[in-house]
């Protein structure tokens, strides 16, 4: 019993967002995966003053870029996501919020910590 006691401890402290300045540049991240989500909002946020809200599917990514609308300044979508819907997600991204970058590992460049972490500094 205790261990499962240990795994809704560490599910609730994990983030799915983070709130920066008035003045902080917004991404939302298209996820999956609760675990890794926390894992690259936090990799991102260190140390830079940015508000990431970090979704779990196709659908709730896209009610939030919906709900932000023109506030949204980088959509990175995760490597879990097919072709398809990376597609699908940057067109609508490119016609609806065309101020806004894309950031795409393992797309426009190598799936890695350091690699995403260098393309979202690098666009803010």
């Amino acid at each position: 019993m205790a261990q499962k006691i240990n795994s809704m401890e560490t599910k609730e402290k994990l983030v799915s967002q983070v709130i920066g300045s008035e003045k902080a540049k917004t991404v939302v991240l298209f996820g999956g995966s609760p675990v890794r989500r926390d894992e690259i909002i936090r990799l991102i946020s260190e140390g830079v003053d940015l508000t990431v809200y970090g979704t779990l599917n196709e659908e709730e990514g896209m009610e939030k870029l919906k709900e932000l609308d023109n506030k949204v300044d980088i959509v990175l979508i995760g490597g879990r996501y097919t072709p398809s819907q990376r597609k699908r997600i940057s067109r609508w991204v490119t016609e609806n919020l065309p101020k806004a970058k894309l950031s795409r590992p393992g797309f426009d460049y190598p799936y890695s910590n350091d690699e995403i972490r260098k393309d979202i500094v690098g666009k803010l």
